[in-house]
């Protein structure tokens, strides 16, 4: 992707992290989290945008600039409060 980006347009001036998957599951079904829920929230959510900025970051050093914008998700500051995973907990959520 980044080298047909450089080719086609000579240079590669920025690269805006974006993606982001989530899956709501209540506190008290923490059994519905499995690994391979976990793994693929953190693949998409951590390791992708991680992909692609070391895939950019040279191109952007040869050329002597570059901008790279990491976007996140607000989810973990709205309601529902008592969902996983990207929220701590409130007191009393377990009960």
């Amino acid at each position: 992707m980044v080298e047909d980006v450089v080719k086609r347009f000579g240079r590669l001036d920025i690269l805006i992290n974006d993606a982001a998957y989530n899956k709501t599951i209540p506190y008290r079904d923490l059994d519905a989290l499995t690994i391979e829920e976990w793994s693929k929230i953190m693949d998409v959510n951590l390791t992708g945008p991680l992909h692609c900025i070391k895939a950019v970051a040279p191109v952007m050093q040869r050329q002597g600039r570059g901008r790279i914008v990491n976007i996140a998700s607000v989810a973990a500051w709205h309601r529902p409060a008592r969902r996983l995973p990207m929220r701590s907990p409130r007191p009393g959520s377990f009960t």
